[in-house]
């Protein structure tokens, strides 16, 4: 119903480019509407939400709904929440355990897989570890990076350093968190094993390789 009403002209929907609009998105049990900030397609939308509840006898939970405005007024917000019956949602937002938020350039948006990065590696004694047990570790640690936020957004300069730097002093030295001498140039270590590297995956290159 809402595919038919966006081609027919009955909603608006949100402009993806100059071939393209959207109005709904699913996965799972989650639903996002997108919807032109106007009370008659906001109407229109209540009305499918509705149709759906009559012939599929599933009952809507209201209370789990929230309005979000992009370059829409806060004044505008509530009067288009009270038109759906929603309360009125603020940035950032949680989405399927991926944070929403404008400013996504952020390092502070980065702080989980930082912390995720500092107890994989300090969670072993890396001291207690042969080389080959820390290489092991260094490598396994970068598929705890979250996939699925690596593929949304662009990591800044600043968190690819210092994520692979704990990987660097836990190969050296056995803890992440102390800075320790290379014996050799980490760009030769992080090179494949048939040219004489140790086949370290770089932060830089999965994180590149995700957002293809």
């Amino acid at each position: 119903m809402l595919s038919n009403d966006l081609a027919n002209g009955s909603l608006q929907g949100f402009k993806v480019n100059n071939f393209e609009r959207v109005n709904h998105s699913q996965f799972a049990d989650d639903t996002i509407l997108f919807a032109h900030p106007s009370c008659q397609e906001l109407n229109r939308i209540n009305e499918v939400l509705l149709l759906f509840s009559q012939v599929s006898s599933l009952t809507i939970d209201l209370s789990k709904r929230k309005l979000y405005g992009i370059h829409v007024s806060r004044a505008d917000l509530r009067s288009f929440a009270e038109v759906i019956g929603c309360d009125v949602g603020s940035f950032p937002l949680e989405y399927l355990g991926i944070p929403i938020d404008f400013a996504c350039g952020r390092v502070a948006m980065w702080d989980p897989i930082i912390q995720n990065f500092k107890r994989k590696l300090a969670g072993w004694k890396g001291r207690c570890l042969s080389f080959g047990g820390r290489l092991f570790m260094v490598k396994a640690v970068l598929l705890c990076l979250p996939l699925l936020f690596a593929a949304l957004y662009k990591a800044p300069s600043k968190v690819i350093i210092q994520l692979e730097g704990f990987r660097r002093n836990f190969l050296w030295g056995g803890d992440c968190l102390k800075t320790k001498t290379c014996l050799v140039k980490w760009h030769s270590v992080c090179t494949p094993v048939e040219t004489g590297g140790l086949g370290i995956v770089p932060v830089r290159s999965k994180i590149f390789a995700l957002l293809i």
